[in-house]
């Protein structure tokens, strides 16, 4: 019976969490990386910003390499959710607030994970549709510095090859179009027993989509991110959501 726990507590596993900043009267920095879904009592963004996510693995073997695969929703209810994977610190402007930026730290928590960061660079993605003469959401994204179209690995290396690859992506064009998901391959190889890798989901934004069919416009809690599989052992649920009356409009 011993045997079997000490074995069972030595299996890897990933565990994804997302940030809470506080209300926006209440900030809290450093921010709180959480599983539970957020509302507008624990977080404030802006249409625009990142959600700031993190993968937490732990007891992985050094050298093996990692595939995993992550996805998270760009359409909901016919209009646009996270439209793409950025740095995962996203979050200026700051100063509709009233305060300044909350610290963004995936380390918190995991004092003996190297803090020497690597990153791979997120690819354009492939699916989209013209608005006013745009392609988007390409524009939005291909418009970013390039230090924020990246992912952040801690406690490993990224494959030479394809480190960040597109497993598929749901169409995201036209009306009719009420859901849509885009996949993702994380391809990394362990450098330490917990590797952390951290990232960020853009909100899409009105000016990239129309009045109405951007991020603020959904009701409930449409902005998913899920771990879905990785290739060693069984994930689980891993579905974390964000509700909309946490994003507002960016003011003019």
């Amino acid at each position: 019976m011993l045997a079997g726990l000490i074995s069972l507590a030595q299996q890897p596993s990933a565990n994804l969490d997302q940030v809470r900043n506080g209300h926006h009267d209440d900030p809290i920095s450093p921010v709180n990386w959480v599983n539970g879904n957020v509302n507008s009592s624990v977080a404030h963004f802006v249409e625009g910003y990142s959600v700031p996510y993190r993968t937490v693995m732990e007891n992985l073997t050094i050298g093996t390499p990692i595939e995993l695969q992550i996805e998270f929703d760009t359409k909901n209810s016919g209009a646009h959710a996270i439209d793409f994977m950025t740095y995962y610190d996203n979050i200026e402007p700051h100063d509709i607030w009233g305060h300044a930026q909350e610290d963004i730290n995936p380390l918190d928590g995991y004092p003996l994970v190297p803090i020497t960061p690597a990153y791979a660079t997120i690819p354009v993605m492939d699916s989209g549709e013209v608005i006013n003469g745009f392609l988007q959401p390409q524009t939005t994204f291909n418009a970013l510095p390039a230090n924020m179209k990246r992912v952040t690995l801690y406690g490993g290396t990224f494959a030479a090859v394809d480190p960040v690859s597109y497993v598929f992506e749901e169409s995201i064009s036209g009306d009719l179009v009420q859901q849509a998901s885009t996949r993702v391959l994380i391809k990394f190889t362990p450098t330490s027993s917990t590797v952390i890798l951290a990232w960020g989901g853009h909100i899409a934004t009105d000016e990239s989509f129309g009045i109405g069919k951007s991020a603020s416009g959904i009701n409930g809690s449409p902005y998913h991110t899920r771990l879905i599989t990785w290739n060693l052992n069984n994930l689980g649920n891993q579905d974390r959501s964000l509700q909309a009356a946490a994003v507002v409009l960016l003011p003019d």
